[in-house]
Parts: structure tokens; C-alpha cells; sequence
């Protein structure tokens, strides 16, 4: 059960792509409008049409307007996950043989989990998108038609 966890974590730490690490210099990963994240190589050699980016993924566009792709938003989330990786290994390998490792606390929703478009707490779960989300994200025009939930409610029905 935890190899499969660390390999889901590790699989994040690459880009959906080209299957490289994310890094913080040509590897960044950058955020589409479609909430899709790839590194900024891969924007700027494989994805880039003119003012406008083509996600790979889902083949929504995202407008660059006047500005380059090195100017869409940084993913820091995976950019954390990558630079502390190796420490998180280490730390589950060591949980396995500790007896007194207490499980998370599974109904917090952590205060750092914020949309990084708007800033606020991703505290809705699109059940058609499989995808947390804030109230702005779910207010726009981006999910027509979803399944949207508090995540509270989303936990409980899947729990139930």
C-alpha cells in the first residue's frame, strides 16, 4: 500500500509530457487555465500555437495574451513535492517499521490546500472533474452542467 502511494507522489513529480522531474529552471511546471500542469519546456517546444497554449490533456487553450508562457502560473505545490521527495521516501520507509506513527487526522482539509487562481480554500470537490476546487473556480463558467459538492459532503457520500 505504500509503494503504490509513493509511486502515485512520484509520478506528480513529473511532467505529464516528456516524463521528466520537474525542476525549478527549465522544468517548471506551469498551470494551464484548464488546471492541467505541465513543465514550461515542454509549453514552450511542444504545446505553443502562436498567443495561445493547447493542453494535451483535455485540447483546451489557454490565451498568453502579450506575454510568454514563462509568465502562466508556477505549480508550487509540485515544486515542493519535487525539492522534498527524497525526505518523504525516507519518512515513509521509517513509518513502516515505527509503531508509534499516528495516521493524519483524515477529517482535516489542510488551511494551505488554496486555489492558486483565486487564493481561496478548496473547499468544493467537482465530482465530474475529480477535481477540489473554490467557490470562484466553481461560480465560472468552467464546469457547466457538474456535479459539484462541498468536500465535506463528497466524503461522506463516498464513505457511506
Amino acid at each position: 500500500m505504500m509503494e503504490s502511494t509513493l509511486k502515485d507522489l512520484e509520478e506528480l513529480t513529473l511532467c505529464g509530457y516528456c516524463k521528466q522531474k520537474f525542476n525549478e529552471h527549465d522544468m517548471v511546471p506551469k498551470l494551464l487555465s484548464c488546471k492541467h500542469y505541465y513543465c514550461l519546456n515542454c509549453v514552450q517546444t511542444s504545446m505553443i500555437k502562436g498567443r495561445e497554449v493547447f493542453c494535451v490533456t483535455c485540447w483546451k487553450r489557454t490565451e498568453l495574451l502579450d506575454q510568454g508562457p514563462e509568465t502562466l502560473p508556477t505549480y508550487n505545490p509540485i515544486l515542493v513535492l519535487c525539492n522534498n521527495f527524497n525526505a518523504i521516501k525516507l519518512g515513509a520507509s521509517a513509518a513502516v517499521g515505527s509503531a508509534t506513527t499516528k495516521p493524519p487526522d483524515k477529517g482535516k482539509i489542510l488551511q494551505s490546500e488554496n486555489c492558486h487562481t483565486h487564493g481561496m480554500p478548496l473547499a468544493l470537490w467537482c465530482h465530474t472533474c475529480c477535481n477540489a476546487m473554490c467557490r470562484a473556480c466553481a461560480s465560472q463558467t468552467d464546469h457547466p452542467g457538474h456535479q459539484i459538492k462541498s468536500q465535506v459532503e463528497a466524503k461522506e457520500q463516498l464513505v457511506s
